[in-house]
């Protein structure tokens, strides 16, 4: 069963093929943290050639010369990056999947850029940058 996620208003749409999902990793960075407001962000690595949009296409926001971020215009929400880094693959945001539950972290990435209050699961793999 094709995994489907959406942002908040239901605008942008996507689906990745079963099965597709390589790594999931918190990303603590600074430029995760402040393009979604968040403490950190859930990531699922997929390749490429098993992500499609569905619906409208999102925006794109380059947030260094290396990476390019997708948002929904509407509401904001982010969905999904690329990075030169690794191009054959996306990485999807695990909270706008319809059903997360099943993409439980596996590592915490960037750890040298994380707020200190922010409660860490130490039976995670832990890596001060991104392996």
């Amino acid at each position: 069963m094709k995994i489907r996620g959406k942002c908040e208003c239901g605008a942008v749409t996507y689906a990745i093929s079963p099965g597709a999902v390589v790594d999931v990793a918190n990303c603590h960075c600074r430029t995760c943290r402040r393009s979604t407001g968040g403490t950190y962000v859930t990531w699922a690595t997929v390749p490429r050639s098993a992500f499609k949009w569905t619906g409208a296409k999102p925006s794109v926001y380059k947030s260094n010369p290396r990476t390019q971020r997708y948002f929904c215009r509407n509401c904001g929400a982010q969905l999904a990056l690329l990075t030169a880094r690794e191009p054959n693959t996306i990485d999807v945001t695990v909270a706008t999947f319809s059903n997360a539950n099943p993409y439980q972290p596996t590592r915490n990435i960037w750890l040298r850029c994380q707020l200190s209050w922010v409660p860490i699961d130490r039976r995670l793999q832990r890596d001060d940058r991104e392996s």
